[in-house]
């Protein structure tokens, strides 16, 4: 017995320095990369110079395009296009370009931000590979650190919604509300969300409708101060552009991309979701399951989608309380991520930023 104890404290002990080497690797390599330049957008860009603008303009800033921002040099990108996205990200950008412009400052503040994440991830799944998994998941290493895509800002409010309803939390909804105002896409937690809410209990029912309506403050704003609302129900420039897309049949959605990356990207996207379908079946769970299916089958199905939509799938499956199967959708959320793990472990692969892009990210990279 006591060399079987041996032999158990053992393992423990070699899990443990397993879970810490990979947090510190990955850690240091996120580090790195956020001094790095982006190779393949310049969407952080856009959105420091937003940020930076809130203190002038306040929401009036989606009335503006990035030409009215000249001499800033984010005149430049997309100059006749306004602010995409809604109100809870500006005031994210608007919170941190009063601290710094810098690129690499930005890309830091979301990679802090994906630590606090996994940190959220376990305190939610009282489960450690979980939240691992959500640290190491390639997409988000790349399109986060790298590249400074605010995903991160989406998950924090998601996952922090889904902590407070495990919890029974009154203010769950408004959290979730949050995130929907970060970005679209946590909308496909309502079913799990309404399902929890507390019908039978008025008052405490009034108070969860309550903060979902006072969550909702920073788009009540922007509507007052702006013409928010039609630009972001109806945004003048959609292009048809989808690498992750599941029609192969079309290679005029995957121009700049090798036809074996799109459709590595079409198998990866394919199993998430028949895996996904039996796992729902074998724990009878769909509400659980029904955010990370459909996020990736409806960036897939769409018109327009980018590899980094993608980064959102993992903490949606932070919501699947089954441990085996939240870790094995975890695992293959992170293999959506095949562009990202060849940029990781190969290189640059497909469209890449223009000389001249690359020349505006050298002059801002500092700050502006």
């Amino acid at each position: 017995m006591k060399t079987l104890s041996n032999i158990q404290t053992f393992i423990v002990r070699r899990q443990s320095a397993l879970f810490w080497f990979a947090v510190l690797v990955i850690a240091a390599l996120r580090i790195f990369y956020c001094f790095q330049l982006q190779v393949y957008t310049t969407d952080l860009n856009r959105n420091l110079a937003y940020g930076k603008a809130f203190g002038l303009y306040g929401f009036k800033l989606y009335d503006l395009t990035p030409y009215d921002l000249s001499p800033w040099p984010v005149q430049y990108l997309w100059p006749n296009h306004h602010y995409p996205y809604p109100g809870a990200t500006l005031l994210f950008f608007a919170a941190l370009a009063q601290l710094s412009t810098a690129i690499w400052f930005g890309k830091l503040a979301l990679t802090a931000l994906e630590a606090v994440n996994a940190w959220m991830a376990y305190k939610i799944t009282n489960d450690k590979w979980s939240a691992l998994l959500l640290w190491c998941n390639p997409i988000s290493i790349w399109f986060a650190s790298r590249e400074g895509q605010f995903e991160p800002w989406v998950a924090f409010w998601t996952l922090l919604a889904i902590y407070a309803l495990r919890r029974g939390k009154p203010w769950a909804l408004g959290a979730l509300t949050i995130a929907v105002q970060c970005k679209l896409f946590p909308i496909l937690l309502a079913p799990l969300f309404f399902w929890n809410l507390s019908w039978r209990e008025p008052k405490r029912l009034a108070q969860e409708i309550g903060w979902a309506a006072l969550s909702l403050t920073p788009t009540l704003l922007a509507s007052v101060q702006s013409d928010y609302m039609r630009r972001f129900l109806s945004p003048g420039y959609i292009p048809s552009y989808n690498p992750i897309t599941w029609n192969l049949s079309d290679p005029a959605l995957y121009p700049f991309f090798p036809y074996w990356l799109v459709l590595s990207h079409w198998i990866a996207g394919l199993i998430f979701v028949a895996v996904g379908l039996w796992g729902l079946r074998q724990t009878k769970a769909w509400r659980q399951f029904f955010a990370p299916l459909m996020q990736v089958f409806g960036v897939k199905a769409n018109l327009l989608g980018q590899f980094w939509y993608l980064m959102v799938a993992a903490p949606f499956c932070i919501a699947i309380e089954d441990d085996r199967w939240r870790r094995r959708m975890l695992v293959l959320a992170a293999l959506l991520g095949v562009r990202s793990l060849y940029s990781i472990f190969i290189g640059p692969i497909g469209y890449m930023n223009p000389p001249d892009a690359v020349y505006l990210i050298q002059q801002i990279f500092n700050g502006f």
